[in-house]
């Protein structure tokens, strides 16, 4: 059963327990004056009649858009997202030992959102959401379904991955410097970031694979994330065309430490198994090349190549040589049966006349294709507690009619056992990412038309 679409705007914030601010104010005017004296923190009244923050945000005002009296600056503790109003030097101090940040006040300079990726951490039970035009994270929280904050990234957010050990988030970032930003889950801010220069500063390993002839070095240009939580190791796949390639990043220190070039075709989706510590790449192909369309097999340990599975062959007309803002090649993991995800695009099999797209069942173990599952896939998730794999069914848009003009934008489900359809979930518009919650089913949804949203679903059948 479907609950309703998320507002894109900043949502309210929780109200808290009246009790639980008392204990708030003294705790933090007790630290006010521990800190920094009476002097500058005594509030004199000014001249306007404002109300207090707590009245604000009482009335359903967002964080984001709360009003200090004159003279005084907004300020939001990390812990437990409550605002309140302070002098600006005392705010300062604050924020620079971590107590609480200043909330984030949404740019208009791209009135139109897109929100592409979507990631869930199911220990603190955030949503994250790249908002690719906004320029923007969004945070959510997925108990109240409320938007907790809009963090400003400096480009445009394409991927995001959550490790759930450390609490870290990774944003790929596209058309800017910052390749990769890090966000600390706990806090909501910025602690890093990984520039173009940094993925390509080390010499890389110009990997000579045997799907490819002559390898070349090239400009990098990265795209989705992959995080394996059991050796805190974040892999970026670079589109590279027509070469392909992975940038292998400490997640201790957020410092890249190998880059792998030349995998063949152009790299997209990307997915790593934690228990079995490999790592697999979709490579894009094209017909030019007259090569198959295949998935990398990395290994985690020494993040090399340890094989390549053959999943089609493109047929003609191939694909762009750049990647499409709009496309999305997904690749999905199932760590607890072992299996792989991975989409042919524009393939066709020997004796085909026409090209087709299906997604490749791969058995982690033997590295062989087990089954196809013809579908034009936009994106895929996979719960691992409940063994089911959700598909969003790709839905084309002709923008002039506003209509919606082949293909759908249902949600398929499988069972992860026999890799079967079971039912299908419906979503009101097109579908571009899924993320789905393993502890309640839960399902997010990044939705490109009519109007780019997040959608939330339940992944049980009726």
């Amino acid at each position: 059963m479907k609950t309703p679409i998320l507002s894109v705007l900043p949502n309210n914030q929780a109200i808290h327990q009246r009790l639980k601010f008392v204990h708030f104010l003294i705790i933090g005017m007790a630290l006010i004056l521990l800190l920094f004296g009476n002097s500058n923190t005594q509030a004199q009244t000014p001249p306007d009649n404002t109300s207090t923050p707590l009245v604000q945000s009482q009335s359903g005002v967002p964080n984001q858009e709360i009003k200090c009296k004159a003279g005084f600056q907004l300020l939001v503790r990390s812990e437990g997202s409550m605002p309140a109003c302070l002098r600006p030097d005392t705010a300062q101090k604050l924020i620079e030992r971590g107590w609480g940040h200043a909330p984030t006040v949404r740019k208009q300079e791209n009135p139109k959102d897109l929100f592409a990726a979507v990631a869930v951490d199911p220990v603190t039970s955030r949503v994250y959401a790249a908002d690719y035009l906004g320029r923007s994270l969004y945070v959510l929280d997925a108990s109240t379904n409320r938007t907790l904050d809009v963090i400003p990234i400096n480009g445009n957010p394409w991927d995001v991955a959550v490790n759930q050990v450390t609490g870290k988030v990774y944003v790929v970032n596209r058309n800017s410097p910052d390749a990769v930003v890090v966000i600390n889950g706990s806090t909501d801010r910025m602690i890093g970031v990984i520039k173009i220069t940094d993925m390509g500063a080390h010499t890389p390993q110009v990997t000579y694979n045997p799907i490819r002839i002559q390898p070349r070095f090239y400009k990098i240009e990265p795209l989705e994330v992959a995080v394996n939580p059991s050796t805190n190791k974040v892999y970026v796949s670079d589109w590279n065309y027509p070469d392909g390639g992975i940038t292998v990043i400490d997640g201790r220190t957020d410092r890249v430490v190998k880059t792998i070039l030349g995998l063949g075709g152009s790299s997209y989706g990307i997915g790593v198994n934690p228990i079995t510590n490999r790592v697999y790449i979709d490579e894009f192909q094209d017909d030019h090349h007259h090569v198959p369309y295949y998935v990398t097999v990395i290994d985690g340990s020494t993040d090399s190549i340890m094989a390549n599975v053959t999943i089609g062959r493109t047929g003609p007309g191939g694909i762009s040589t750049i990647p499409d803002s709009l496309r999305i090649v997904p690749l999905a993991v199932n760590p607890a049966s072992n299996t792989i995800y991975a989409v042919c695009g524009g393939c066709r099999w020997p004796g085909q006349d026409h090209n087709s797209d299906w997604i490749s069942i791969i058995n982690g173990t033997t590295n062989e294709v087990i089954g196809n599952y013809t579908v034009s896939p936009k994106s895929i998730a996979v719960n691992t507690e409940e063994n089911k794999v959700y598909v969003g069914v790709a839905g084309y848009v002709d923008f002039s009619r506003n209509l919606v003009v082949s293909g759908s934008h249902d949600i398929d489900v499988l069972d992860g056992k026999t890799n079967r359809k079971v039912g299908e979930l419906r979503s009101d518009t097109v579908i571009f990412s899924l993320a789905v919650n393993p502890k309640t089913d839960t399902i997010y949804v990044t939705n490109e038309y009519p109007k780019s949203s997040i959608e939330m679903l339940s992944g049980t059948l009726n």
